[in-house]
């Protein structure tokens, strides 16, 4: 909760700071207007990256399209197989290699930045004389504060991101990597790579955990169909490249949505939308999935949502709710008696 806050803070300066580039911007001549440009166009493209983040800290979107999607249930050995699995459908999704353009793009205006800079304080420790200098050029005031600007909004945004990667993407090393054991802060207290600014504000305890959410929500979102959303959404292995689960954690917060996404977590069923099908995997040493075989029962994530509280040092963890969707699967339907909207996963 108190992250939110300082979230809502840093975005506030972020877009601040981007109107106050555009109040400063002149056009007197080309060199000032290329300046402009150049300098207004990356700070777009950084705001963009980090409104994409910002998104998602706010689950509106999340409840209300989890709200209008069915959970997948289905039939397995002659009879009918609850699985709670919308709000899993739900989650966004980042697609692949944004992450990678961001940094691209914050590495490089970071590198022009810092040689402008060089430039500038050569110039003020030099005492260059600016009037023997072209006329487009003796606005020794524009140009610094442009990127003084820039600066400032490219400080903002890489905190920005360096706490959301930090509270936001952890998966809790091993504490006994021969042995297995997940880390317990009950039990290990605190990791080193954490000492200085304490626990993430959520984490996975293992990466195996991590991935096997990435597979229920491969299949769940009809993500192993192919085309062009495939490509965009999973990476090389075929499940989701990138999980958002700040939106689970903070519709958690809320004492009916945590009981909820428990319940999903701990019961969703490994079932494909697309084959329409519970699935198993194959036995260990083989790699990929088959169809339930007679007799079998369907696998469940049994992933469980778990409260830490840090002064107490206890885990808290919520009841299971289950609240049966508003909508249902039709068979057919007439197109000239329906009015149809199109909902898509944010």
């Amino acid at each position: 909760m108190e992250w939110q806050k300082i979230f809502a803070v840093l975005h506030e300066l972020i877009r601040s700071t981007a109107i106050a580039a555009l109040t400063l911007v002149a056009a007197g001549n080309k060199y000032e207007l290329g300046y402009s440009v150049m300098f207004v166009a990356i700070l777009f493209a950084l705001y963009g990256f980090h409104a994409a983040h910002y998104d998602k800290m706010a689950v509106n979107d999340f409840g209300r399209i989890a709200n209008i999607l069915e959970d997948d249930d289905g039939a397995c050995n002659g009879r009918t197989i609850k699985n709670p699995n919308r709000l899993l459908k739900a989650l966004a999704l980042t697609r692949r290699g944004r992450r990678r353009r961001a940094i691209v793009t914050i590495s490089s205006f970071a590198l022009l930045c810092a040689f402008l800079w060089s430039v500038v304080v050569s110039m003020w420790a030099e005492g260059i004389d600016i009037y023997s200098w072209p006329d487009e050029l003796k606005d020794e005031g524009f140009y610094p504060t442009l990127l003084l600007i820039g600066t400032l909004m490219l400080g903002f945004i890489v905190a920005f991101d360096w706490i959301y990667w930090r509270e936001t993407q952890c998966v809790m090393p091993l504490f006994d990597a021969a042995q297995g054991v997940p880390f317990d802060p009950q039990r290990h207290g605190t990791p080193r790579k954490y000492s200085w600014f304490g626990l993430p504000s959520m984490w996975f305890t293992s990466k195996e955990a991590y991935d096997d959410l990435r597979l229920w929500i491969t299949r769940a979102q009809r993500l192993d169909a192919s085309g062009k959303r495939r490509r965009q959404s999973v990476d090389s292995a075929g499940l989701v490249s990138k999980l958002n689960p700040e939106e689970m954690a903070i519709f958690a917060l809320d004492a009916a949505g945590g009981c909820q996404l428990h319940n999903a977590l701990l019961h969703a069923k490994l079932y494909s939308v697309q084959a329409r099908q519970f699935l198993a995997r194959e036995e260990s040493g083989a790699s990929g999935l088959r169809p339930i075989a007679k007799g079998e029962e369907p696998e469940e994530l049994n992933l469980r949502l778990i409260f830490f509280d840090s002064q107490s040092k206890e885990y808290l963890e919520p009841e299971e709710e289950y609240l049966q969707g508003q909508v249902h699967l039709l068979s057919s339907v007439r197109s000239q008696d329906t009015f149809c909207s199109e909902a898509y996963p944010l």
